[in-house]
Formats: structure tokens, sequence, C-alpha cells
């Protein structure tokens, strides 16, 4: 139960953080709130291709590919500064949120 509880709360920050990249990108902002479709959506904003989808969510190569995705949401909307993406990597996506 606790397993599910951190999950919706994941997911829901993770909505949340990135709702306004949505809307900037001429997409609804409910899209960030379903999980994989939001990843699928979020692939198609960075100009990528769809089966990194499956790769987001694969134990240890998901974690780099949230690095990775990140990244390439920063450079999308020029955040191209090395500041931005140190910042961004340090804090796990959270600076995405500011």
């Amino acid at each position: 139960m606790n397993l599910l509880i951190l999950f919706l709360a994941i997911e829901i920050f993770s909505g949340i953080v990135t709702f306004n990249f949505y809307k900037q990108a001429g997409r609804q902002s409910w899209e960030a709130f379903v999980p994989i479709y939001r990843t699928v959506v979020m692939l198609k904003i960075i100009e990528r291709p769809w089966w990194w989808t499956i790769l987001c969510y694969l134990p240890v190569v998901g974690n780099v590919m949230a690095v990775v995705v990140i990244f390439e949401m920063l450079h999308v909307f020029n955040f191209r500064k090395l500041y931005h993406t140190i910042l961004a990597v340090i804090t796990f996506g959270l600076y995405l949120g500011y």
C-alpha cells in the first residue's frame, strides 16, 4: 500500500512539474498527468523515437533515460547554458519545476 501511495505521489508531482512544458509545446495540460502517455508525448516534443518509452521504464536504463530526457527538454525550450544542465542533473529533475 505504501508503494502505491509513493508511486501516485511521484506521478502527480511529475505531472505538476511538466504540465507547463506541455502547454508551451502546444499540447493539452492533462497529458502531463497520464503516466505512460506523458512519456510518449514528451518524446514527441523532444523529437525522439517512440520506442524510447520502453527504455524509460526499464529498471537501470530508465534512470539514465530520465537524465537524457531532462537534458533534451531543457534544450528544446532554450535552456542551453551549462548551469541549467548541471542544476537539472544534480537535483534529479526538480529544477524543471523551478
